[in-house]
């Protein structure tokens, strides 16, 4: 995690700012293919 890695928090928004630049691209594509595929986290949990 980026606050510690730092050594201090470094507050919502900007984590969420880092999450996105780091981490959104590839969580969509995954997302699209389990959507693509019929299936979801949810789904998975349940079964």
């Amino acid at each position: 995690m980026e606050s510690e890695r730092l050594g201090y928090d470094i507050g919502f928004e900007r984590a969420l700012l880092d999450w996105i630049r780091k981490h959104r691209e590839s969580w969509r594509a995954a997302r699209r293919q389990q959507v693509a595929a019929g299936t979801t986290a949810t789904e998975k949990q349940a079964s």
